[in-house]
């Protein structure tokens, strides 16, 4: 059953109504409205209910940069943790998934029901090898791509119209505005989100098209999915009237440069 994850009242709603035996959340959700879950607050609800399900948590926007969950997963062992690999840890070289738990019994069945794929290749192992970061060079990296991202909502936000919203955790527009700026000041996502209002006045190819008319933005941008660059890559959503923008490593002086370009080439329209 779908629920909210960026509001416990909804988690608590479905925990009491469906008693499920499996929860399975995004701490940080990798969509247009980048809902973020108090992970404190699930576990206090499931407490206070009584119910010890399995919960499987996505960590993978965050990463434990952001959100550490090692005393979670101490405190409460029906605990999974999964992870993309592929983004920061193997900087896009190399297809990657990760699962971690304290809990020995949960990651033994694991092992038995996926025979296959469950231990690296011999090629990603030495790709990953030669691309993972030393533990603080790696998180200093994640949270310069982080800051970057939250640099470039704040420009996007103020060029605001009635035919787009900038949709990022550390917006003032964002339900979850004031919980994130709490816990995560310096920007909770990697990425961001531009929702197109009316599709006909202005559709998310037409707006990536106006971006992509900077000779700036071509310079420091690239145009592609995923995160976890070190350019800045933007892309129109196929599906949702949506364009998705994933921050890079570019310099102060550098982000500075493209978030006053995207300003600029924003107000435009």
């Amino acid at each position: 059953f779908p629920v909210d994850s960026g509001s416990i009242a909804s988690l608590t709603r479905a925990i009491v109504k469906y008693r499920p035996q499996i929860i399975f959340l995004e701490t940080v959700a990798n969509g247009p409205d980048i809902p973020v879950l108090d992970v404190d607050g699930l576990f206090g609800a499931l407490e206070v209910k009584g119910q010890k399900p399995l919960v499987i948590l996505d960590n993978t926007l965050p990463a434990p940069t952001l959100l550490p969950l090692g005393e979670i997963l101490k405190a409460y062992p029906n605990t999974l943790v999964v992870e993309s690999g592929t983004k920061f840890y193997g900087l896009n070289a190399e297809l990657c998934g990760m699962i971690y738990s304290y809990n020995e019994e949960l990651l033994r069945k694991l092992r038995i029901r996926r025979r296959f794929g469950s231990i690296l290749t011999l090629s990603a192992t030495e790709t990953l090898g030669s691309v993972l970061l030393p533990k603080k060079e790696f998180h200093a990296r994640n949270r310069r791509i982080l800051n970057n991202t939250l640099t470039l909502a704040r420009a996007c936000s103020e060029a605001g119209n009635i035919d787009f919203i900038s949709s990022y955790p550390n917006l003032p527009n964002h339900p979850n505005y004031g919980y994130v700026n709490l816990k995560y000041p310096d920007g909770a996502s990697p990425v961001l989100f531009i929702q197109v209002t009316d599709s006909k006045r202005l559709d998310q190819f037409r707006l990536t098209d106006k971006l992509w008319e900077s000779p700036v933005v071509r310079q420091y941008c690239r145009l592609g999915q995923s995160f976890g660059f070190d350019q800045t890559r933007i892309w129109p959503d196929y599906s949702y009237p949506t364009v998705r923008i994933a921050g890079g490593t570019e310099s102060d002086v550098e982000i500075r440069e493209l978030a006053e370009t995207f300003r600029v080439s924003l107000l435009e329209i």
